[in-house]
Protein backbone atom coordinates (compact mmCIF):
# COMPACT_ATOMS: atom_id res chain seq x y z
CA UNK A 1 0.00 0.00 0.00
CA UNK A 2 1.27 3.74 -0.97
CA UNK A 3 0.19 6.28 0.18
CA UNK A 4 -1.49 9.38 -2.11
CA UNK A 5 -2.63 13.12 -1.78
CA UNK A 6 -6.34 13.29 -3.12
CA UNK A 7 -6.62 16.93 -4.83
CA UNK A 8 -8.76 19.32 -3.46
CA UNK A 9 -12.18 19.11 -5.87
CA UNK A 10 -12.07 15.33 -5.34
CA UNK A 11 -14.63 14.07 -2.65
CA UNK A 12 -14.02 10.00 -3.53
CA UNK A 13 -11.51 7.58 -4.58
CA UNK A 14 -11.67 4.16 -4.95
CA UNK A 15 -15.25 4.48 -3.98
CA UNK A 16 -14.85 5.82 -0.95
CA UNK A 17 -15.04 9.46 0.67
CA UNK A 18 -11.68 11.27 1.00
CA UNK A 19 -10.44 11.96 4.99
CA UNK A 20 -9.91 15.44 6.15
CA UNK A 21 -6.46 15.05 5.70
CA UNK A 22 -7.27 14.40 2.06
CA UNK A 23 -4.14 11.27 2.20
CA UNK A 24 -5.48 7.65 1.17
CA UNK A 25 -3.48 4.63 1.38
CA UNK A 26 -3.81 2.46 -1.53
CA UNK A 27 -2.23 -0.74 -3.33
CA UNK A 28 -0.81 0.18 -6.97
CA UNK A 29 -3.88 -1.14 -9.01
CA UNK A 30 -6.54 0.42 -6.84
CA UNK A 31 -4.75 3.91 -7.36
CA UNK A 32 -4.16 3.06 -11.16
CA UNK A 33 -7.45 4.97 -12.27
CA UNK A 34 -7.68 7.82 -9.95
CA UNK A 35 -3.79 8.73 -10.60
CA UNK A 36 -4.75 8.06 -14.63
CA UNK A 37 -7.44 10.77 -13.91
CA UNK A 38 -5.25 13.34 -12.21
CA UNK A 39 -7.35 13.06 -8.75
CA UNK A 40 -4.70 11.37 -6.37
CA UNK A 41 -0.67 11.90 -6.66
CA UNK A 42 1.84 9.79 -4.88
CA UNK A 43 2.82 10.98 -1.22
CA UNK A 44 6.47 10.88 -0.88
CA UNK A 45 7.72 9.14 2.34
CA UNK A 46 11.11 10.33 1.75
CA UNK A 47 10.74 14.06 1.83
CA UNK A 48 7.54 13.69 4.55
CA UNK A 49 11.14 11.88 6.51
CA UNK A 50 13.67 14.52 5.51
CA UNK A 51 11.38 17.64 6.56
CA UNK A 52 10.45 16.03 9.75
CA UNK A 53 14.17 15.21 10.49
CA UNK A 54 15.70 19.51 9.62
CA UNK A 55 13.08 20.67 11.84
CA UNK A 56 13.99 18.30 14.69
CA UNK A 57 17.17 19.40 14.18
CA UNK A 58 16.28 23.34 13.89
CA UNK A 59 16.57 24.32 17.43
CA UNK A 60 16.18 28.43 16.44
CA UNK A 61 19.69 29.44 16.74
Amino acid sequence: MRQYKVAPDIGCVDGKPVPPNRIVALSDDRALYDLAMGRITPVEAKAAEKRGKESAGNDGD
